[in-house]
């Protein structure tokens, strides 16, 4: 299951205010404190544990893995070779793989675009969360009868036919980002730039950050627009 949705660890992290890298590493030293306490738990395995190993494959290539487990020698110390190796621990799934979204690059390279955010008609998608009957058509727009104003408009769509149509507006300054969520129930969540990401109670299928770049003469200058990714990343790949 863990493959269809997002790590719960970024639930809590996303809103930190720090890039996915340095957060990732962070929550990634935390796993691995954790997980050697839980193997000074049990004293007499650490008599074979060596931590930072590189533990050598099929090929003679070497992987370094934060917990490596070997048979003692002679003098009761860990026999650091694969004929002796018996256990390893390696801590992956931290975060998310967050990335800019694709078709906002495609929205960037179209020319009318290039102007500022407020002068353009508005970045829109679509969320289709597969093996189902419905999907969600989302349009990002600035409103500039309104000082710092971003309006999205969700617009469900079930078999075909337009069931709903909502209007969400906030007040953005430079750097804030709104949230468009979904979670495993197929819930579509709008998080304001006052909400975090952990304010939804199931886990999360897809995450799309909105950041506010620029914001010049309470206009809405510029944009980005970042999508999380579910599967399984090292610790300083985190993001």
């Amino acid at each position: 299951m863990s493959e269809f949705y997002l790590s719960d660890v970024f639930k809590f992290t996303q809103g930190l205010g720090q890039k996915g890298h340095q957060i990732g590493r962070k929550v990634g030293d935390a796993i691995e404190l954790v997980t050697l306490a839980m193997i000074y738990k049990e004293p007499s395995l650490t008599n074979f544990l060596v931590i930072e190993d590189g533990v050598e494959g099929a090929t003679s290539a070497k992987h370094k893995v934060e917990f490596a487990f070997y048979n003692l020698n002679a003098e009761n110390q860990p026999q650091r070779n694969s004929e002796n190796l018996f256990g390893i621990i390696e801590c992956k799934k931290v975060g998310v793989e967050q990335t800019v979204k694709q078709n906002f690059k495609e929205w960037n390279s179209i020319p009318a675009n290039k102007a500022s955010f407020h002068q353009t008609n508005g970045y829109s998608f679509t969320i289709s969360p597969p093996k189902t009957n419905l999907k969600w058509l989302i349009l990002v727009k600035a409103t500039t009868d309104n000082p710092n104003n971003l309006s999205v408009t969700i617009r469900k769509v079930v078999n075909g036919l337009i069931s709903e149509n909502l209007v969400y507006n906030f007040n953005c300054l430079e750097r804030t980002q709104i949230l468009i969520v979904q979670d495993i129930a197929d819930e579509l969540f709008i998080l304001g730039p006052d909400q975090i990401l952990s304010e939804v109670e199931r886990s999360i299928k897809k995450c799309v950050i909105l950041q506010i770049k620029d914001v010049n003469n309470g206009q809405i200058e510029s944009i980005h627009v970042n999508e999380s990714l579910p599967g399984p990343q090292t610790p300083e790949k985190a993001k």
